[in-house]
């Protein structure tokens, strides 16, 4: 089992679709998923989070009564876990197999301690090319 962490602070429409991602492209009995409001002021947010994890086991809300921050509120998940841990921004959109290829990766070697994926849109993950401009 798997505790994905999901820090939120507002974007609605983004972390919808994060949500809907993970629950099409991860096994459902292979994860459990915390949704952590960060006292958003869109109100849609608490609608959102209350949906996923009133349609399912195992997604769970926790709203804050005071901003933390994202490093006080991924620290707040980290927490909540005795499993392993996966941090996803909440504008995230995973693929297919995501997350058994981050735990094959995880497992190759007992040295290693952390895994991260590439990204064709991030700053410290991103696949290096030529084509920089791309996502300017």
């Amino acid at each position: 089992m798997i505790d994905i962490i999901l820090p939120i602070y507002n974007s609605p429409k983004e972390t919808k679709n994060c949500i809907s991602s993970i629950i099409k492209n991860t096994d459902n009995d292979k994860y459990n998923l915390y949704l952590l409001d960060d006292c958003s002021t869109d109100k849609e947010i608490q609608e959102i989070t209350m949906y996923f994890s009133g349609n399912h086991d195992n997604i769970h809300t926790i709203k804050n009564k005071t901003n933390l921050g994202f490093p006080g509120n991924v620290n707040q998940g980290f927490s909540l876990s005795s499993n392993d841990v996966v941090i996803l921004n909440s504008d995230t959109i995973v693929t297919k197999h995501w997350l058994e290829n981050l735990k094959l990766a995880a497992e190759t070697h007992q040295s290693i301690a952390a895994v991260g994926p590439l990204s064709n849109y991030g700053i410290i993950s991103s696949v290096p090319s030529i084509y920089e401009s791309v996502n300017n």
